[in-house]
């Protein structure tokens, strides 16, 4: 497959949601995401559907994905956070449970569409649970929600190092990819 946009080709008539689709295509393959061409093709249309679903720019979730893991869908933190997303198992399993996604264990978050379906459904949580303030609920999805409520609660200083990176990256991706898909 080469770089020139499948929605160019012969001049046919591809919605908006398409268009999209591809876009994130092409972005997820210039990582080495070690994913098949099959499974960035599904990863992009699950990738597109889940942001709009939830309310979130693609290219913000791609930035995401892109501080937490370089699109490696077998990343794993020293921590114990895998994935795309960079999901804690325990985190994994209880959000899997709420969106009806089987759970065979940690090896399920290695799944890239699960992953990201969790990641996101955790990022809404957490944007509501901080209300709205984009520095404290990226803040909670790198150091945990709990952990940040007791930083508040004990007035320290928040960490803003990774909501800055992850906006950063954002702009650049959206700079890069026409703005905003």
């Amino acid at each position: 497959i080469n770089d020139i946009p499948r929605y160019l080709e012969n001049k046919r008539i591809f919605s908006k949601n398409q268009i999209i689709e591809e876009k994130i295509y092409l972005i997820l393959k210039k990582y080495n995401t070690s994913l098949s061409d099959k499974n960035r093709i599904e990863l992009a249309k699950m990738l597109s559907n889940e942001s709009r679903k939830y309310g979130y720019d693609p290219i913000f979730i791609l930035a995401i994905i892109n501080v937490e893991s370089s699109f490696y869908h077998l990343s794993q933190s020293n921590k114990g956070a895998l994935g795309l997303m960079q999901i804690m198992p325990v985190v994994g399993e209880d959000v899997a449970i709420r969106l009806n996604i089987p759970w065979k264990g940690s090896k399920t978050l290695y799944n890239p569409i699960n992953n990201i379906r969790i990641g996101i459904y955790f990022l809404k949580y957490l944007e509501k649970r901080f209300n709205n303030d984009e520095i404290s609920f990226l803040t909670a999805y790198c150091h945990g929600p709990e952990k940040l409520k007791n930083i508040i609660e004990n007035g320290e200083a928040v960490p803003h190092n990774y909501a800055k990176k992850v906006l950063m990256e954002y702009e650049i991706l959206k700079n890069k990819y026409n703005n905003s898909i």
